[in-house]
């Protein structure tokens, strides 16, 4: 709470909206001003360098302990209308979690409008050593989609989020 507080507080014309499975912020949106109302909106010559102080000034609200560790940037682009859009993949003592991430969006103005996520808190585990040889999981995967015809497959260890709060190896 006092996370979103310091956040309204800076920003009045934010609009959050978290994930009900895992309690994580879903949305963030600014809206319109005409004008840069927040140094942690405007993006600084290098953009990565503002993204990540954003982060990082909002770890609390974002549920993770430390964001420049647990945030990969992956990709930078520019759209048609030269609006900015970074997206950082989650990671947790460098072994990635599966298909979660968080995007910003700037306006061509370079004002952040928009934080988009689909992550999960900070795990607590902190033993990442696999549980299990990666052979015996590509078997295990195959067993358990016996309809797919098997081809060679690379496992590589990830923690798995699905729907809970908590991702498991």
């Amino acid at each position: 709470v006092a996370a979103i507080d310091s956040l309204i507080d800076g920003q009045p014309d934010a609009a959050l909206r978290f994930d009900s499975a895992t309690g994580t912020l879903r949305e963030l949106r600014f809206l319109p001003t005409g004008a840069k109302t927040s140094i942690a909106r405007a993006i600084p010559i290098e953009q990565e360098q503002g993204a990540r102080a954003f982060l990082r000034k909002h770890a609390a609200l974002l549920g993770l302990r430390d964001a420049d560790n647990e945030l990969h940037l992956t990709s930078r682009r520019t759209d048609d209308a030269g609006h900015p859009h970074l997206r950082f993949t989650q990671h947790h003592l460098g072994v990635p979690v599966w298909g979660r991430e968080v995007r910003l969006h700037y306006d061509n103005r370079g004002e952040l409008t928009l934080v988009q996520g689909a992550y999960v808190h900070s795990p607590d585990v902190i033993d990442t050593r696999p549980q299990i040889a990666a052979a015996d999981a590509a078997a295990r995967a195959w067993a358990d989609a016996a309809a797919i015809p098997p081809r060679e497959l690379d496992a590589t260890l990830v923690f798995y989020g699905g729907d809970a709060a908590t991702p498991r190896l």
